[in-house]
C-alpha cells in the first residue's frame, strides 16, 4: 500500500504524505546518558552507557538480518533494509543501502525508490541541493515511476524555501498539468497561492486558494487556506475586503480550533471586531 508525503508543507510548518510504503517499527531505540559527578561517571552509569550502545548496534543488525530474511536476491536485501533503516529513522545507515544498491545494480527495479529515499534524506538532513538533484534526476530520467508528481511538488517546495519563486511557479505548474489528477493536486493548489503570495500576485493567490475551497475542501491544508484568504482580504489595499477577512478568519476557528493558525485567526478577528463597527 503506498501512500504519499508531502516533503515539505508550503511553509514547512508540516509534513502531509509519503509516498513510499511506511510502516512502524517495532525495534526500540533506547539513549540513555547516565549522571555525572565532578566529570567522573560512576560504574553503574558506564554499564549502562555500554548496554545500551550495544543494543543500538544490536538493533541495527537486526533490521538488515530481517531485511535479509524477507528478500531472496541481494538488490531486493539492499532495498528492503533501506527502508526499514528510514522507517526507524537511521538515516545515515539508510543512505548507505540505497547508494550501494545503485551502485552495485545500476538498473535496479528499485532504482526510482532508491533516488527518492535518497532525496527525502537529504531533505530531513538539511542538504537541499543534493536533495534537488535526486528530484532533478526522478523528473529527467525516471519520469515514468510512480514518485514523479512528489518529485516536483517537492522541488517546488525547495525552491519556495529558497526563495526562488520563479522555478518554484515553474516545477508547481509543470506537476498540476502532467499530473492533475495525482493525490497531491489539492495541496499543489496550496503551494501554488504561497508562491503567488511572495510574488505580491495576490489576485492569482486567491485564484489558487479558491480552487482548493472549490474543488478540494477536504484538503489537510484547509486552515491554511482559510487563514491565507483572510490576511490576503484584510491586508492588501488592491483587493481589501474585511468582511470576507473576517469570514475566513472565522472558518479558522470554526472548523479548526486546534490548528497551529487559530491563535492569529483569534488575534485578526478580534481585531476587525474592535475597529471596524460596521462589522457583525
Amino acid at each position: 500500500m503506498s501512500t504519499y508525503h508531502l516533503f515539505a508543507e508550503t511553509n514547512y510548518n508540516t509534513i502531509k504524505y509519503n509516498r513510499f510504503d511506511l510502516f512502524l517499527s517495532d525495534i526500540d531505540f533506547i539513549g540513555i546518558s547516565g549522571p555525572s559527578f565532578g566529570g567522573a561517571k560512576t560504574d553503574k552509569t558506564e554499564r549502562i552507557t555500554k548496554k545500551n550502545q550495544k543494543k543500538s548496534i544490536e538493533n541495527k543488525k537486526a533490521i538488515i538480518k530481517k531485511s535479509s530474511d524477507q528478500t531472496s536476491s541481494e538488490e531486493q536485501q539492499l532495498h528492503t533494509a533501506g527502508q526499514n533503516l528510514f522507517n526507524a529513522m537511521q538515516y545515515a545507515e539508510a543512505e548507505d543501502m540505497f547508494i550501494e544498491l545503485l551502485q552495485k545494480y545500476p538498473d535496479t527495479k528499485f532504482k526510482a525508490s532508491a533516488t527518492y529515499h535518497l532525496a527525502v534524506i537529504k531533505s530531513k538532513t538539511g542538504k537541499t541541493e543534493e536533495a534537488a538533484m535526486y528530484y532533478n534526476k526522478i523528473i529527467h530520467d525516471l519520469e515514468k515511476s510512480k514518485f514523479t508528481d512528489q518529485a516536483y511538488y517537492d522541488l517546488s517546495s525547495i525552491y519556495t524555501g529558497q526563495k526562488d519563486h520563479k522555478n518554484a511557479l515553474k516545477h508547481i505548474t509543470l506537476m498540476q498539468q502532467k499530473y492533475p489528477k495525482s493525490p497531491l493536486i489539492g495541496d499543489s493548489y496550496v503551494l501554488k497561492g504561497t508562491i503567488y503570495e511572495n510574488l505580491k500576485n495576490y489576485g492569482q493567490a486567491i485564484s489558487s486558494y479558491q480552487t482548493v475551497i472549490d474543488l478540494y475542501p477536504k484538503s489537510m491544508s484547509m486552515d491554511k487556506v482559510y487563514f491565507q484568504m483572510g490576511s490576503i482580504y484584510e491586508k492588501i489595499p488592491q483587493v481589501r475586503n474585511l468582511e470576507l477577512a473576517a469570514k475566513y478568519f472565522q472558518k479558522v476557528l470554526d472548523e479548526f480550533p486546534e490548528s497551529l493558525y487559530t491563535p492569529d485567526a483569534t488575534k485578526e478577528l478580534d481585531y476587525l471586531k474592535e475597529n471596524f463597527l460596521d462589522y457583525r
